[in-house]
């Protein structure tokens, strides 16, 4: 196979240029557990854990973010305005070829420590325990779901991942091209000082793995009123004793919000979500334990959360018990199916300049309101609905949480 030759111009960056540049150091360290990170997904890179370029594209999320929303910015929502100022300022191709005025190398790798996070136990009765018994310091299965592996016994057996744990730092190194403006100038750092408040690097940072806590220059945390003023609800629990223990409280908030305790009072009980009866009305199977509903509106109100959700019913497909086989749920954008949305929540540590706290941010979320779903069963598809802010009052978590949907009820749990 030859070589492609690419028919655009390449622009010139001589190593010189960069050289003389101002550079600004950050210092960084890793705070909770890095999951994946390396080229290849959900896996380290334990000779480049810190990849620059997964910093970039993390720099353009917040930057785009802050185009599409801050006022003072001035691009009042011009889609097209801001495709051109990103290239502009990040590099990329358009009608014209722009290389980045942003220049980012990480140096001072050091404090590496990768391990798997958990390990399969041996069962009483013989064989393996089906979940992993997670390790202390990443004491959080319900957010490393993907990571668990299967357990030893069977021809698809895989181990956990292996994480990198919280303590590893790194100098992330910044200059910026001797023709970029103020306003571009202001706009890069204002980026990184959100990502440093609530991005991360390598796979589920929305739920606070990969967090990083960034010092140096215009590092300051973001307030409740800098949240909102670009559509973002900001919400933090109580001061926590250690960076962990916050993680650890916002994650198992939400567990217990879609799950147990709020979600159930039991493993034992029905779920008080609407999801199971609408699969249940959906699919037109319901074993005679279930016959009756125990809620109303075949609504599917956690997809606010992310998507695709994974529904599998105990015992499903057991023709003693009739339920339902395992299904999923995905989003269709711009009328074709897609494999995931990403969570408009991010939940994690948050350094409020004194102590950590365990913090919630909901993103601007529009994409959310107009949702449309497909509910997919082997080789059968369903249409199904979101939300009807009208049911708010049917579903327990809900109403006791005085929501109108999913993610206005969580912030009302969460804070509470």
């Amino acid at each position: 196979m030859g070589i492609r030759d690419p028919n655009i111009a390449v622009p010139d960056i001589k190593l010189e240029q960069v050289r003389t540049l101002d550079w600004h150091i950050l210092h960084c360290e890793l705070v909770t557990p890095l999951y994946g990170g390396g080229v290849k997904a959900a896996t380290i890179d334990k000779e480049m854990p810190i990849r620059v370029s997964a910093i970039r594209g993390q720099l353009r999320f917040w930057w785009r973010l802050l185009a599409k929303h801050k006022t003072d910015w001035g691009f009042n929502g011009d889609l097209g305005a801001i495709h051109q100022a990103e290239s502009r300022l990040w590099g990329g191709a358009g009608n014209e070829v722009h290389a980045s005025l942003v220049f980012l190398k990480a140096t001072n790798v050091s404090n590496l420590n990768a391990q798997p996070w958990a390990k399969y136990e041996p069962h009483h009765q013989g064989g393996f325990k089906t979940i992993p018994k997670a390790e202390n310091w990443a004491n959080v299965p319900y957010v490393l779901f993907p990571a668990q592996g299967k357990k030893p016994g069977f021809p698809d057996s895989k181990e956990p991942s292996t994480l990198i744990k919280a303590g590893l730092t790194w100098q992330l190194h910044l200059a910026l091209a001797k023709n970029i403006n103020e306003q571009q100038t202001h706009q890069v750092w204002e980026a990184i000082r959100w990502w440093a408040n609530f991005g991360g690097l390598g796979a589920r940072t929305r739920r606070g793995l990969g967090a990083v806590r960034v010092t140096g220059q215009h590092i300051s945390p973001i307030t409740v009123v800098e949240a909102q003023a670009i559509g973002c609800t900001l919400v933090c629990r109580r001061q926590s004793d250690t960076v962990y223990s916050a993680w650890v409280d916002s994650v198992n908030k939400l567990q217990s919000f879609r799950q147990v305790s709020v979600g159930r009072a039991s493993h034992t009980n029905r779920s008080r979500w609407s999801e199971p009866d609408a699969i249940r009305t959906t699919v037109n199977q319901r074993s005679n334990r279930h016959g009756q509903r125990v809620t109303q509106g075949d609504y599917f109100p956690r997809a606010a959360f992310g998507l695709p959700i994974i529904f599998k019913f105990k015992d499903d497909g057991n023709s003693r018990t009739d339920e339902p086989a395992q299904s999923s749920l995905q989003p269709i954008v711009n009328g074709s199916l897609e494999e995931r949305m990403a969570s408009p929540l991010i939940l994690r540590p948050y350094f409020n300049g004194r102590g950590w706290q365990a913090a919630a941010l909901r993103l601007p979320h529009q994409h959310v309101d107009d949702l449309q779903l497909k509910l997919i069963q082997g080789n059968r598809s369903f249409d199904v609905e979101y939300w009807d802010r009208a049911q708010a009052e049917n579903i327990t978590p809900i109403r006791d949480q005085n929501g109108t949907d999913a993610l206005s009820a969580f912030l009302n749990y969460f804070g509470s």
